[in-house]
């Protein structure tokens, strides 16, 4: 079947590593092979039952190999949920975010809306994506998510998001990982 008839513009290779030693050292070895368009930006999926206390130092390890690691959906990881900031040294250090639209839109739930507000708010997203499995229940459909996030944090950060960025990584060009605009809480807060 043709592109065209699927009304797709372009299809381009990628795949979701799960956070494993041996897709890390998969990737280690050869790191073109697993990367979106053989272009460096690699697409990493946590554990919903273990998140490495080790994770930022792999990470790192796979910046320095010439990666860029794509954190994908952790607003729907229910440990990185427990603790978003934990993201915020990894995005320091080179690691980038992708959050599923249909989280923000509620359609996972609300906690997983909540944490990828709380992320896409703190400045922490690079990306936005459907995880499209399907052509009903979860479909490559992202125009609502475009105007949820251009009410939530304006039109220039909507367009950076879908546009600018995916861009960036199909060719391997690099985005700016910004400072996370972390608000620490009081230590009085209840919440």
């Amino acid at each position: 079947m043709q592109q065209a008839a699927l009304d797709i513009p372009r299809i381009h290779y990628g795949c979701e590593l799960h956070f494993t030693l041996e897709n890390v050292e998969a990737v280690l070895r050869s790191p073109e092979t697993w990367s979106i368009n053989h272009r460096g930006y690699v697409l990493i999926e946590f554990s919903d039952f273990v998140v490495p206390k080790t994770s930022g130092e792999i990470l790192a390890r796979l910046g320095a190999a010439g990666t860029r690691p794509v954190l994908v959906h952790p607003e729907r990881n229910p440990i990185l949920q427990k603790n978003l900031l934990q993201l915020e040294p990894w995005i320091r250090h080179g690691s980038l975010v992708q959050v599923t639209v249909q989280s923000l839109l509620g359609r996972f739930g609300r906690q997983a809306k909540a944490a990828g507000e709380y992320l896409l708010d703190h400045g922490m997203v690079h990306f936005l994506a459907s995880d499209a499995h399907d052509g009903v229940h979860r479909p490559p459909v992202l125009t609502e998510g475009w105007q949820f996030v251009e009410e939530r944090v304006g039109p220039e950060t909507a367009e950076r998001l879908f546009v600018v960025n995916s861009q960036a990584a199909l060719s391997g060009a690099p985005i700016p990982c910004g400072e996370a605009r972390v608000r620490r809480k009081a230590w009085y807060s209840l919440r």
